[in-house]
């Protein structure tokens, strides 16, 4: 893909041309702001984000320009604070309430980049500092500007994330968040916002419920586990009930076994 200045990506280069050239792009509007060239590096930070969203997608070069501009902010934009808030000013509710050529919403693009190590919304590591830097956003604040009843679209807390490459069954975000290890802190509290249902409903390959999935997950967080059981704690309680009545069935299918012999 390019726009007649040089080449944006190598062929399955997605991952590094698309990140480097956003970052370039961005580096020189940041270092000379107000300058005159600056709608024109804006331009190019757009481009690069949309032609990384397209490759990622699998949507040809001429369609590229079809390709959500906050999608791609999210995924590709560095965790940036200027991009973002740059993007979301000049995007409406419309392509905000949108999804991508691989069927994901702005949310679920952003809990799939949770888990990535090089442009990604990492979770917060750093529980006594609350502060963010000055450019850059934690994920939990992303999450909750996606979900925003007044700017944005809090029913995509309910939409389902495709499985990757079709091969799996669509998970919840909140399920999918779980999974990727995502924190109280870090988002899942305004996905719970979104859709409290959630927590009631089974994870589909697991078969277990938001509180239990929690507590079985590669680094699992007590502190999420607590969150989730705490937000229905009923569900905990039906689910002793019915161990307990098992229980007594074992006891008294014994018994009887027993008095048989």
């Amino acid at each position: 893909v390019n726009d007649g200045g040089g080449q944006l990506f190598a062929v399955g280069g997605v991952e590094q041309y698309g990140r480097e050239n956003v970052k370039s792009a961005m580096e020189e509007i940041m270092e000379t702001p107000g300058n005159e060239d600056d709608d024109r590096q804006w331009g190019n930070v757009c481009l690069a984000l949309r032609a990384a969203g397209a490759h990622r997608t699998r949507m040809s070069a001429e369609d590229m320009w079809e390709y959500p501009l906050v999608h791609a902010a999210v995924e590709f934009g560095g965790r940036r604070r200027f991009i973002f808030e740059r993007v979301w000013r000049e995007t409406d509710r419309q392509e905000r309430d949108s999804m991508d050529a691989a069927g994901r919403t702005p949310l679920a693009v952003a809990i799939g980049s949770a888990s990535r190590e090089d442009y990604s919304y990492l979770p917060c590591v750093d529980e006594d500092d609350d502060e963010e830097e000055e450019d850059i956003l934690k994920l939990g604040t992303v999450i909750r500007r996606l979900l925003d009843n007044q700017t944005s679209w809090p029913q995509s807390g309910r939409i389902p994330i495709p499985g990757k490459d079709g091969r799996s069954s669509p998970r919840l975000p909140l399920h999918e968040a779980l999974h990727r290890g995502i924190g109280i802190v870090d988002g899942i509290e305004h996905i719970l916002n979104a859709y409290p249902a959630a927590l009631s409903i089974p994870e589909p390959t697991t078969r277990l419920i938001p509180c239990l999935l929690a507590a079985v997950v590669e680094g699992a967080s007590v502190d999420t586990i607590f969150g989730l059981m705490t937000r229905r704690p009923d569900l905990i309680v039906d689910l002793c009930k019915h161990c307990l009545e098992g229980h007594r069935s074992d006891d008294n299918f014994s018994k009887k076994q027993k008095c048989h012999v």
